[in-house]
């Protein structure tokens, strides 16, 4: 994988408190901005405690907001909004990157049709003439362009002249998508490259390369006059983004929780992938009761407060998103909310800045292809590595999402490798070197992965679904605290926040919902717990009761196969807590982390929807000490009938202990920003357990060394 040059990184950054200034506007509405005042606006930002704002030089609608010789000023403008929104800004020491918008554009489809994509099916790509929809309510919302034809030239252009006459301090580029195109001229033009249109993958490299192409352009562009300008790409945090390194410098992950094209685990997974790229990560909610142009949308303090410290507990700066009045005002309403949440975040960056998430276990990263909005090709999170990721957050394991070729030997003690997921040669041997340096692995599911001494292979499928395990072992063996001392069951269930392994019945026959496979073991292997299959599958010729039938009386293989590093399991866990929920796959996999790698860094006494992440504070010449922080976020959502949790209310929880393995004793334990003391012991083997009165749904605790 290329690196960036040395000079293109975003090095010491500065925490972000950022605004991301949504302004589509439609060509309708006039005047636009009649009422800006620029001294108001700056003060209104410094006011909110705001350090960085996107503006906009373009929006999807397709006209700019400042005097272009290259596209089309809004009809409705009569000032250069974009030159003094950033004017009074730097007055205010405020950044100013500018936005425009790349494959969305109404007005470049209608002056040049033939840019316009057409998907697979035939479909132009064009906002349909006699619609209301928009891409949040499913339909063609904007009209998509295509990058291969004559537009990006009028982009790279449109960038090159802001660049030009404002010299803003970044730019956001957006909706820089894969949306192949199957017009006659994009069909030409892949058939020129020696393609064939029916191999969707070739056609999706294709456009990488086309996205690629343009993406360099437009750092050349930006980076010839302003070497330390920030860029970023968006729509590149997805399987992909290690290959546009070269041109951005900084990974912004949208992700507004409330919409629920994200929701409230779609960021904790990506930050943890984004991260280990060695870039600067900005963490995008949004001020909107569900998502963009929502404008009478407005969320308490409360839920931005656990959003936004959800975003740094991952190790990324906060930006939140807001949308301009077409009058130019900020609404007062919407930045004393902002300005209450962020002045919080001021108030915490001594310990926020040099901050590195600690990580001792790694998810290997999984996609898989979908295609959202107009024709957009993507990559997502597959079931697997949610449902994984889910656990850790739950049982405070501290962890990365990580390419396989890309982990690292001696950097995570544990690798979990979700269900049936697919290995390179690369990240066979990466995973392999992690082997010999002492990582354990944990893989589950149909497909044993092809990796040296396995302890098992697969055999074939339990002939019924849903099927039935008991856990045998895995629950007999005495549970491990903290400390090494072993735990009766309700102090246990109180360090591990939660159901885990050691709470599994071993007469009960707990049920599988996606079924399992029949494992055979090989040389070396322990197996644990047993698979037994239901009595017999429903179908129209014999069922029982209302859904399934109940387990048989026998078993017809393991449960788990273990050799001393690797334990593989016969149900699809991940997948299967991704989709059900059901705390026995949580369970097992706990018991198996405990088994595997029993002095891990963190558990707490707590609820299993209180997250604990940890954090090393390096030492600064400010004469901040090193030590580390405690992230502490704590998901409060209250009953609704609507589809999306809403957290808008919350509350502390009483103190519960949290126990910890730090690499030095501590010498003052306190809160932030506050720096209230709190109660903590050492013992022998260097644990330290913290007793806070209280945990609120964000909170910071550091321990200084």
């Amino acid at each position: 994988m290329s690196q960036p040059p040395l000079d293109r990184l975003v090095r010491n950054q500065p925490h972000l408190r950022q605004i991301h200034l949504d302004f589509h506007t439609s060509p309708v509405i006039t005047p636009v901005a009649s009422q800006f005042d620029a001294a108001e606006f700056a003060d209104t930002m410094a006011r909110a405690h705001v350090n960085s704002v996107n503006i906009f030089a373009k929006g999807l609608h397709g006209y700019s907001y400042y005097p272009t010789t290259i596209g089309t000023p809004h009809p409705g403008l009569s000032r250069d909004l974009l030159g003094e929104q950033i004017e009074a800004l730097h007055q205010r020491g405020i950044k100013a990157q500018a936005y425009l918008g790349v494959l969305w554009d109404d007005l470049a489809a209608q002056l040049h049709p033939e840019w316009v994509a057409v998907d697979k099916a035939g479909q132009l790509l064009a906002r349909p003439a006699l619609s209301n929809e928009s891409v949040l309510t499913g339909g063609r919302g904007w009209s998509v362009l295509d990058l291969a034809s004559g537009y990006a030239d009028y982009v790279l252009a449109q960038i090159e002249e802001v660049r030009t006459n404002y010299n803003p301090d970044g730019f956001w580029l957006d909706i820089v998508s894969i949306t192949p195109n199957y017009s006659p001229a994009g069909a030409a033009r892949l058939t020129a490259a020696g393609l064939d249109l029916s191999d969707d993958s070739a056609v999706a490299e294709y456009y990488l390369s086309v996205r690629q192409r343009f993406m360099d352009q437009a750092a050349q562009i930006i980076w010839a006059r302003h070497p330390q300008a920030t860029i970023f790409h968006n729509h590149t945090a997805d399987s992909w983004l290690g290959r546009t390194l070269d041109s951005q410098n900084q990974i912004d992950i949208e992700s507004l929780p409330t919409d629920g094209a994200w929701g409230y685990l779609h960021y904790p997974v990506m930050a943890r992938y984004a991260r280990t790229f060695g870039r600067p990560v900005v963490g995008m909610t949004g001020r909107f009761h569900r998502s963009w142009a929502d404008f009478g949308g407005l969320k308490t303090p409360a839920q931005l407060v656990y959003e936004a410290g959800t975003i740094a507990s991952a190790g990324g700066s906060v930006a939140i998103g807001d949308q301009l009045d077409p009058s130019g005002r900020l609404d007062q309403a919407v930045y004393d909310t902002i300005g209450q949440v962020l002045s919080r975040f001021e108030a915490l960056e001594p310990w926020l800045e040099a901050s590195q998430p600690e990580a001792e276990a790694a998810i290997v990263a999984q996609f898989e292809p979908t295609v959202s909005d107009p024709g957009r090709f993507t990559m997502t999170p597959s079931q697997g590595v949610l449902g994984a990721a889910q656990m850790l957050l739950e049982l405070g394991v501290q962890f990365d999402v990580v390419d396989g070729e890309r982990v690292v030997a001696g950097s995570y003690k544990i690798i979990l490798l979700p269900d049936a997921v697919q290995l390179s040669p690369l990240a066979k041997s990466a995973l392999e070197r992690a082997r010999q340096s002492g990582a354990s692995l944990i893989s589950a599911g149909p497909e044993v992965p092809d990796l040296a001494d396995p302890p098992v292979k697969v055999t074939g499928p339990v002939s019924t679904i849903p099927c039935y395990f008991r856990a045998g072992r895995l629950v007999t063996e005495p549970v491990s605290g903290p400390n090494g001392a072993s735990l009766d069951a309700d102090t246990a269930t109180e360090a591990a926040g939660g159901p885990v392994g050691a709470w599994l019945d071993t007469s009960f026959r707990y049920v599988s919902y996606g079924g399992a496979s029949l494992l055979e073991a090989l040389p070396g292997a322990q197996l644990e717990g047993e698979v037994i299959e239901s009595r017999f599958d429903r179908t129209w010729q014999h069922f029982t009761s209302h859904l399934d039938s109940p387990a048989g009386s026998d078993g017809v293989g393991p449960l788990v196969g273990i050799v001393k590093n690797w334990a593989h399991i016969a149900t699809p866990v991940f997948t299967e807590y991704a989709s059900q929920a059901y705390w026995t796959s949580k369970a097992v996999v706990d018991g198996l982390i405990r088994r595997l790698y029993p002095e891990r860094m963190v558990s707490h006494g707590g609820p299993a929807w209180v997250e604990v992440t940890l954090h090393h504070l390096a030492p600064l010449a400010s004469g901040r000490p090193a030590g580390a922080a405690i992230h502490l976020t704590a998901y409060q959502p209250r009953r609704s009938s609507a589809a999306t949790p809403r957290l808008d209310t919350s509350h502390a929880l009483a103190g519960f202990p949290i126990w910890l393995r730090l690499p030095a004793r501590p010498v003052r334990v306190f809160t932030a920003p506050d720096r209230l003391p709190v109660p903590f012991t050492v013992t022998n083997d260097q644990v330290t357990e913290l007793l806070p009165a209280v945990v609120e749904p964000h909170m910071v605790i550091v321990a200084e060394y």
